[in-house]
């Protein structure tokens, strides 16, 4: 054990600088080694190579990044659509969904049974139709594919006898969406014919900082077909809207924000909200999610900048619900910091209790209804997590740089113990967090 002392002294210490990469290993040593001893040897240096060499011959990257466009936002519901998810992205077959609205480049597919045994192929024409043979032209573009099977059954009812007709979706068509205003990456992008709202904004990287997620415009032939606000869907779940089909040559406008207001501290989703005309603090905390069980509801502190000065005031719960607030307002709602302590052992009532952050040893030992009788004081352990974590790094540091020492120390023909102890030694130690506490 003193060997061990000695050797995590010169690691602590910087001893253990490496000697220059031209130096090679003693293949002679390396002979004498147990196999995994120099197995890990072996992949420490060949770590080490590989990293020298892919910092040397690295190219230059080709993936692409969002320039200009901040990856890490307060802001609700920006980060929906700040990775790359495939998810968002439809797939380009058919959809069963009658309500998709049929549109020229679409493929139907037509089953004939009964008296009548075919299956046919169509493409809507330019003019929105198809030829039916020996019915003729029938108009389904911009009708519902649950809407166009009962078209085309009822024109098979009068033409035929005993023919049953069954219509269901070959391949659907592309679609050009513009996304213009503040989108991450505004553009034309071509998405297939069963996109929604969510995959457009997807493909266009979501929103830039100054988006408004509540005022979405989507225009068809110049004029506002529909106004989405995203905070139904991602507050509330409700999709309706997002959910509304779009055509080929629609533009989605998002519109800048106005209203924003950060609420922090004591509330269960912490952000920067947007606010409508007429909404307040209650809407706001209901964006939050609530209050937190420590939350103090009667100590809310509003920061406002006014007149080019920071102003400060405390507000109640009650208080802010009828205070009108204001663009760039932030609100702290102010908690009860807590900690959870498990104490075990020699005391009557041992468990996990929650504490004010500053409590003491002595908080801890009343709500555990203090010592047993048999109880030793003087040898109690105090373990903690954050001590146990920085445990474990400096354990595994020590370890690599002696596995880095050992594969190119100078010394390798004079060693004259057995590095695979030392090296066990090390791997068995398990980190503990122990902390010295009177």
């Amino acid at each position: 054990m003193r060997n061990l002392r000695f050797l995590f002294l010169l690691a602590t210490t910087g001893w253990l600088a490496l000697p220059s990469s031209s130096q090679t290993l003693d293949e002679d040593f390396l002979a004498s080694l147990p196999e995994d001893v120099r197995t890990e040897l072996l992949n420490e240096i060949n770590t080490k190579e590989l990293a020298k060499n892919e910092k040397n011959l690295k190219a230059p990257s080709t993936a692409l990044s969002k320039e200009g466009v901040e990856d890490e936002s307060d802001k609700f519901g920006v980060q929906f659509f700040r990775t790359l998810q495939t998810t968002f992205m439809p797939i380009n077959e058919p959809t069963f969904d009658p309500s998709y609205i049929l549109g020229v480049g679409d493929e139907l597919v037509i089953q004939y049974t009964g008296q009548k045994n075919d299956i046919l192929q169509f493409a809507i024409n330019r003019d929105g139709t198809i030829n039916l043979p020996e019915i003729g032209k029938v108009a389904i573009a911009g009708l519902s594919l649950a809407r166009v099977d009962e078209l085309i059954k009822a024109k098979i009812k009068q033409a035929f006898i005993g023919v049953d007709v069954f219509t269901t979706l070959a391949s659907i068509r592309d679609m050009q969406i513009l996304v213009v205003g503040e989108a991450a990456y505004p553009g034309v992008y071509t998405l297939p014919g069963n996109a929604s709202l969510l995959n457009v904004l997807a493909a266009a990287g979501g929103f830039n900082d100054n988006a408004s997620l509540r005022s979405l415009e989507i225009k068809r032939n110049g004029k506002t077909f529909s106004n989405i606000d995203l905070y139904q869907a991602f507050v509330y779940g409700d999709f309706s809207k997002i959910n509304t089909p779009l055509r080929s040559g629609d533009t989605v406008f998002i519109n800048p924000s106005s209203f924003e207001v950060r609420i922090q501290g004591g509330v269960r989703r912490d952000a920067v909200y947007e606010l409508l005309e007429g909404e307040g603090y209650a809407e706001l905390l209901e964006f939050a999610n609530g209050y937190k069980n420590t939350a103090k509801t009667d100590e809310i502190q509003l920061t406002r900048i006014s007149n080019q000065q920071v102003n400060y005031d405390i507000y109640t719960d009650q208080a802010l619900r009828t205070t009108k607030l204001f663009h760039e307002d932030v609100l702290t709602v102010q908690s009860i910091d807590t900690i959870a302590v498990s104490i075990m052992g020699a005391v009557n009532r041992p468990g996990t209790y929650i504490l004010p952050e500053k409590a003491s040893m002595l908080d801890l030992l009343e709500l555990a209804g203090n010592y047993k009788e048999q109880a030793y004081p003087f040898g109690g352990i105090y373990l903690n997590q954050s001590a146990k974590e920085q445990e474990k790094i400096s354990v595994d540091r020590i370890r690599k740089d002696l596995l880095a020492f050992i594969a190119m120390s100078p010394l390798k023909g004079d060693v004259t113990y057995d590095p695979s102890l030392i090296l066990e030694e090390y791997a068995s130690l398990e980190p503990l967090g122990r902390v010295s506490l009177d």
